[in-house]
């Protein structure tokens, strides 16, 4: 379990996240939403430890985050971040095999090269592999990061818990890709295995999400079981438009539309 109380973090004197205390826990897919610059990106920072909060603490299990060392962590957390950049040029499968860093200290083994191949499978990204990673598409781009972040945590060993953070981690996929990224992510869900995501789609996370968190000029506004807390009235507070729910014939589950303000 990831647990945060009472942090706070500042970039100067403008508060970003003000007194927010969460738990996640593992085997649940947990999406954080909200408004543009309402602090969701540094939140997820905060929760995978790139940043470290100017007041309160985070816990992984019963450690401070704080306390654990860097070359350990890197094996059991991976970070997909909105942008990352290759300044040179390099074949996808060698970008996927950044994930396994962390695990070797010169040259992967076979079981790093086995984890890349089998992971690169999964997500049907094989006909990349030897593709300069600089002539890609940017969503073609994007899946490549998602293998390389699955790399660094994939078969951490059965009693050890992993994390995974992925900061808008659609942006650049079309729809047909979007399904396919949040029903992968969704499938590695297991017992040991934390998952957290900013989203901006709130029907992607009424469909995916277990539990979401709502900010809100950087606190929280609600926090919760998906289907228990998304309404009407917690969108129009968050957001400021009005919108209804209506029924999924297919899945029997709710979609929100938009109204007129």
């Amino acid at each position: 379990m990831i647990s945060i109380k009472n942090v706070q973090y500042n970039i100067g004197k403008t508060e970003i996240i003000k007194n927010i205390s969460a738990d996640i826990l593992p085997g649940e897919f947990t999406m954080i939403l909200g408004t543009n610059g309402s602090g969701k990106s540094t939140l997820l920072k905060l929760f995978s430890g790139t940043i470290a909060p100017v007041s309160g603490e985070i816990f992984y299990g019963n450690e401070k985050l704080s306390a654990l060392k860097t070359e350990n962590i890197s094996k059991i957390r991976a970070v997909l971040s909105q942008r990352t950049e290759v300044g040179f040029p390099i074949t996808a499968a060698e970008v996927v095999m950044m994930g396994r860093y962390p695990h070797f200290n010169f040259n992967p083994n076979k079981k790093d090269q086995d984890i890349v191949h089998e992971v690169m499978t999964l997500m049907d990204l094989e006909k990349f592999a030897h593709r300069n990673y600089l002539t890609l598409s940017g969503g073609e781009k994007q899946r490549i990061q998602f293998a390389r972040a699955l790399v660094q945590i994939w078969k951490t060993g059965p009693q050890t818990i992993s994390y995974l953070f992925m900061d808008e981690p659609l942006t650049g996929l079309d729809i047909h890709y979007q399904q396919s990224f949040l029903k992968i992510a969704t499938s590695l869900l297991h017992e040991k295995l934390i998952l957290v995501a900013v989203m901006h789609d709130i029907n992607l996370a009424m469909q995916y999400a277990h539990k979401v968190i709502f900010l809100k000029d950087g606190m929280l506004a609600a926090a919760g079981n998906t289907k228990d807390i998304i309404s009407e009235e917690l969108i129009e507070n968050v957001f400021a438009v009005k919108t209804t729910f209506i029924n999924n014939p297919h899945t029997n589950t709710a979609i929100m539309i938009y109204t007129e303000n």
